[in-house]
């Protein structure tokens, strides 16, 4: 293949005119990158493409860094959960910030407010996102099977566990069970549970949706539960 030296700038995008065997003159493009310092590893540059989501936001949608606070943000949102709109949006900007996620949602469920989350497939952006949607009562099931997870869970373990246990099996025309219980303490376990909730989405097919609260009567080292239902 020969490259012609001649360059268009269309929109966002390089486009290069090249030649293929046959002398046909045809357009590849390449996308821009820039280089960025992860939150993962200190000091670590990752290259990425920047893509914005193609659709507006349906609902009002929130925004959570590392640097929020679950609580204001839980009252926040509670009040535009009472006031304008029953559904609001929550986008992780952030991977150091999956850990607040399952706190901003035990603390919305602490007060009056009784939230349900499902979790969304990720857009262009690659951002992890949860819709909150107040008074949607979830069919949990009576007995559910209880996981407690700490910080040394592996999270792809407990994600095949909890799909086994969430899938859909043909023999039976049915799934084995339609919840789970999560029960946890500490922010590294609720990273392992978000990031284990995105792979039962995936491994299962099925829309997942959690029911987060305290659990406990130690409001100094609350523990978390969540139930989480495929639908």
């Amino acid at each position: 293949m020969k490259r012609v030296g001649r360059r268009v700038a269309l929109g966002l995008f390089a486009w290069t005119i090249c030649r293929d065997g046959h002398g046909e003159p045809f357009l590849t493009s390449r996308a821009p990158t820039r280089s960025v310092t992860t939150d993962r590893w200190e000091g670590e540059d990752s290259s990425f493409v920047e893509r914005a989501p193609l659709v507006p936001s349906l609902f009002p949608s929130f925004n959570l860094t590392k640097e929020s606070d679950v609580h204001t943000m839980a009252a926040v949102i509670e009040a535009t959960l009472d006031e304008s709109s029953r559904i609001v949006d929550v986008k992780c900007l952030r991977s150091a910030a999956r850990s607040k996620l399952l706190y901003l949602l035990a603390y919305l469920n602490k007060e009056e407010t009784k939230a349900t989350a499902q979790v969304l497939p990720r857009q262009r952006d690659g951002r992890m996102r949860l819709r909150v949607i107040r008074d949607c009562p979830v069919s949990e099931d009576e007995d559910p099977e209880v996981f407690r997870v700490g910080s040394s869970t592996n999270g792809t373990a407990l994600a095949s566990a909890v799909s086994w246990r969430l899938r859909f099996v043909p023999s039976m025309q049915r799934s084995r069970a339609n919840t789970v219980r999560l029960e946890l303490f500490g922010s590294r376990a609720a990273e392992v549970v978000m990031d284990a909730v995105e792979l039962v989405q995936c491994a299962t097919g099925r829309e997942i949706c959690m029911v987060v609260n305290f659990s406990g009567n130690d409001e100094d080292r609350p523990v978390v539960a969540a139930s989480i239902s495929a639908t």
